[in-house]
């Protein structure tokens, strides 16, 4: 999985393939999901047919959006995944940048995803 860009790859439990459009939260629920199975990859600004990766998209002010993961991921997951459990980084493709979610198989099971007052286990 961790080549420079998934084109052609398929979404299974371990790679996960996100529009430049997508919702944090969404993304937050999926790093829990992640962090109670065997950890993996989520790609942000990735177009994708019937599951498999096709292209990039531009992410409109990337370091914005980039912060605006990081801190759902660090305020919507409980317990609150430490650094070494997750990294974001960019990815160049061609000539555009996109994020990158690496997710570690956390030690610190179960992991929820928390929305409003209510607590989602997907294990």
């Amino acid at each position: 999985m961790s080549q420079s860009y998934p084109l052609g790859e398929r979404e299974n439990d371990q790679l996960e393939f996100k529009r430049a459009d997508a919702r944090p939260e969404a993304v937050a629920r999926a790093v829990a999901s992640m962090l109670n199975s065997s950890g993996g990859e989520i790609w942000i600004g990735i177009e994708e047919n019937s599951g498999r990766a096709t292209g990039a998209q531009v992410i409109p002010d990337l370091d914005r959006k980039r912060s605006a993961f990081r801190d759902a991921i660090l305020s919507a997951v409980e317990p609150t995944p430490l650094s070494e459990e997750f990294d974001l980084d960019e990815r160049s493709v061609a000539t555009l940048k996109v994020l990158r979610i690496v997710v570690k198989k956390g030690g610190r099971k179960p992991y929820a995803w928390v929305h409003g007052s209510a607590r989602h286990f997907d294990i």
